[in-house]
């Protein structure tokens, strides 16, 4: 497969990570008036420093890597409650599942603007029944799909509904998207139609929503969680409402110096979240910053405090981690077989604590 794609964290280095975030004010959520723009830091300081137990990999399954032209760009990774994942390839136009032992179950979908074709999607999430809900964005509508890869449903969406970016469901199935537009998320219905806008959190008011920009994921119930991709925070919701705001742990950019989402590629943008998963009322976050460790770093927080409660280093650069209800992790990674080729691979970890002994301070796994 030619390297025509942007190529995330294929870096194979195994630099020790530094885990010190210098900050000069503990947690707290804390936001500055508005500024000579009439724009606002969303919090000023990070939460204090980041600590991460001593952990070794178990590796589950690898699927992908050099060899296996079947897939292009992988996104959108969705925990089965099997140990398995559902994920899309957005390059070939398809979605995929992959059983808890590392084997392909079914893939689904082809290229093209009809039934059961797909354009562009970027966003998905298993229903309380178990099926695979997705937006295709460039068709406008949502597609259902049953469990082992039957097409249930497609359903085109409303006129009022903008580009959709990110998405959770909702115990209700009521979807909440997050969308480009005059509101950065609304509440949309299975058949797509608009039910209401959501309320900004209070950090946020007044900033333009196009500078609003980063992946969400459900928690439980009617309530939700959004995080910054670029600026510092994160964010919960029951339905459209807001609830709590708390910063990260390391400190990034505030939102008026990152500017519009259109600006996202510059080369000196400071990423943050790059995808959220939930476990519990436990939230976890794959973050990127500029700290040691980039793009190998799972923060997790308190969902109802707000508060850090530590960090997972994974063993290798990914460019996409989510943490399943029992604690396995799948990552997605780019190989680079040569210097023309570059290849998506996918791995399902789990963690556990290093012994102690002799050899602690050694080779990190």
């Amino acid at each position: 497969m030619k390297s025509n794609r942007k190529r995330y964290g294929a870096s194979s280095s195994r630099t020790r990570v530094v885990l010190a975030v210098a900050v000069t004010a503990a947690a707290g959520l804390v936001s500055t008036p508005l500024d000579a723009h009439g724009q606002r830091s969303v919090f000023t300081y990070g939460q204090g420093q980041r600590g991460a137990p001593s952990f070794a990999w178990d590796t589950l399954w690898v699927y992908g890597g050099p060899g296996n032209d079947a897939l292009g760009d992988v996104s959108s990774l969705v925990p089965d409650d099997q140990g398995g994942v559902f994920f899309a390839d957005r390059f070939n136009f398809q979605v995929h599942h992959v059983n808890a032992a590392g084997e392909l179950v079914w893939t689904w979908g082809r290229e093209g603007g009809g039934p059961g074709e797909l354009r562009s999607v970027h966003v998905m999430g298993l229903d309380e029944t178990g099926e695979l809900v997705l937006i295709d964005d460039r068709n406008r509508r949502i597609t259902t799909l049953s469990s082992d890869g039957q097409l249930i449903g497609e359903v085109p969406i409303g006129s009022e509904v903008g580009s959709v970016h990110g998405m959770a469901i909702l115990e209700s199935g009521v979807l909440a998207v997050h969308t480009t537009g005059p509101s950065s998320w609304l509440l949309i219905d299975r058949s797509g139609q608009l039910i209401t806008t959501v309320h900004d959190p209070k950090e946020l008011e007044g900033l333009p929503s196009n500078y609003i920009y980063g992946p969400m994921a459900r928690w439980k119930g009617e309530r939700w969680v959004f995080g910054l991709h670029m600026g510092n925070g994160w964010f919960t919701f029951r339905s459209e409402h807001p609830e709590l705001s708390s910063p990260y742990v390391e400190n990034t950019a505030p939102l008026e110096l990152v500017g519009p989402r259109r600006s996202m590629a510059g080369p000196d943008t400071e990423y943050s979240a790059m995808s959220l998963s939930t476990r519990g009322d436990t939230l976890a976050v794959f973050f990127a910053g500029t700290t040691g460790g980039q793009l190998q770093i799972l923060d997790q927080y308190d969902l109802s405090s707000g508060g850090y409660l530590g960090t997972h280093v994974l063993p290798t650069r990914a460019t996409s981690a989510v943490m399943d209800a029992h604690g396995r992790v799948f990552v997605n990674v780019f190989v680079n077989a040569d210097a023309d080729h570059i290849y998506p691979k996918l791995l399902a970890l789990r963690s556990r604590p290093k012994p102690k002994g002799p050899q602690e301070g050694g080779r990190e796994e």
